[in-house]
């Protein structure tokens, strides 16, 4: 089932990817073990990215055109 940041309260000092990692917080603690987690360009930040590996999940998301990946790690 999947899990949708549809509002993040700005007031609160919530962002986007803050409202991400805390819903993936929260997916775990209720028992899932996702092999994958995925998300859209919106969400891709390397904080988001290092908080699903660590939680040994793999990630897809969509890449914008106008960023560098790199394959290396480094």
């Amino acid at each position: 089932m999947p899990v949708n940041c549809r509002i993040y309260d700005k007031p609160e000092g919530k962002t986007k990817n803050g409202c991400f990692q805390e819903m993936l917080i929260d997916v775990l603690a209720w028992g899932l073990k996702p092999a994958f987690v995925t998300g859209g360009s919106w969400y891709i930040c390397t904080k988001n990215l290092k908080t699903i590996k660590n939680n040994q999940s793999g990630f897809m998301f969509a890449v914008e055109t106008n960023r560098t990946v790199s394959l290396v790690k480094g």
